[in-house]
């Protein structure tokens, strides 16, 4: 089983910067994700605002003109049947050409305006449509100007009326498809601009929390430091310039900052070279008490080396005196012998 060595496990854990970096770093990538995102649902946005306001909007715009003048032109030529008078007859019919104009301009916009594959498709009916209802009107008026009032009645209710209204029934449904279209827009737009707040919301919350346990950290570690980094490193210098007397401004209560520790290995570290200082005197004082002793000692073994000179040079002035006087206590001694051997 394997484990992790203490020295491994500070070594693997991140240091201050690490973190102050590696935090900044989330809430900027946090802050580029959001504005990217922003950025697309912007431009999305964007997009389904310039189709409402290209097609959509035009497209009902014109629907509701060629609508408009479509009933009004069959109510014209309701009205030219019972015009009561040459007068209002010519300018009833004058009306109706200047409504007929427009409604082909229209309805050639709105043709132009369809360029999806729907709109192609809901379109191709229409100019077929316009051309029976203007012949069907144009045979109306024709009519109308013949003097033919019931038969133009009846022409109208059973011809133009009826190709009217085939007219407006495909201009109906394409009505309701572009107001769904628009509605799906609009919702679209909606949902984005609801996603986009709630986007902002949650970056905005992220990035407040992560600067609140940015300063909540920070705090922290200005509380673990006892003190601003700058008085810090002034006093960390001045203890390491060997000023052991250097000012460590420690907070009323703090005993567990890197201050007070500063402060506590100073006063350590100013006792330690008191004690030093100390047996260094100390040393010092044994050392010249023993030099004394040293020199004393010297000065006696000299005396007594002397001592033992003398008394070797009258040890050796004695066995002089004794080796002379040697032959003549000899002779002594033989003279007296013939002498001590007549008295035996």
């Amino acid at each position: 089983m394997s484990t992790t060595s203490p020295q491994h496990s500070r070594n693997s854990r991140l240091n201050l910067a690490q973190r102050l970096t590696l935090g900044t770093g989330i809430l900027i990538a946090a802050m580029v994700v959001a504005a990217i995102a922003c950025w697309v649902m912007m431009s999305r946005l964007s997009a389904d605002a310039d189709q409402v306001n290209s097609t959509n909007v035009p497209q009902l715009q014109l629907i509701a003109a060629i609508e408009l003048d479509v009933t009004r032109i069959s109510l014209q030529v309701r009205h030219a049947i019972i015009s009561r008078n040459p007068d209002e007859l010519k300018a009833t019919l004058a009306d109706i050409e200047t409504k007929k104009t427009r409604l082909i301009d229209n309805m050639e916009r709105f043709g132009r305006g369809m360029t999806g594959a729907d709109g192609r498709h809901a379109y191709a009916p229409l100019p077929g449509l316009l051309k029976e209802f203007e012949a069907r009107g144009a045979q109306n008026i024709e009519l109308i100007v013949a003097g033919k009032k019931d038969e133009a009645v009846a022409y109208l209710v059973e011809q133009t009326i009826p190709a009217r209204n085939r007219l407006l029934d495909p201009l109906a449904a394409e009505k309701v498809r572009q107001g769904e279209s628009l509605n799906e827009a609009l919702d679209e737009v909606k949902a984005f601009s609801d996603m986009n707040r709630k986007l902002l919301l949650g970056v905005f919350a992220l990035i407040t929390a992560g600067l609140i346990a940015m300063l909540v950290y920070l705090r922290r570690i200005t509380h673990q430091l006892g003190s601003d980094p700058d008085e810090l490193k002034a006093v960390a210098d001045g203890i390491a310039s060997g000023e052991l007397t250097t000012h460590v401004p420690v907070l009323a209560g703090d005993a567990q900052s890197i201050t007070y520790s500063l402060r506590v290995m100073r006063d350590k570290l100013a006792d330690a070279v008191i004690a030093v200082r100390t047996g260094a005197e100390c040393v010092n004082s044994a050392a010249g008490e023993i030099a004394q002793g040293n020199h004393d000692l010297s000065g006696r073994t000299e005396t007594q080396a002397s001592a033992l000179q003398q008394t070797a040079a009258s040890m050796e002035q004695l066995s002089s005196t004794v080796r002379q006087n040697e032959p003549a206590r000899i002779q002594r001694i033989d003279d007296c012998a013939p002498g001590r051997r007549g008295r035996g």
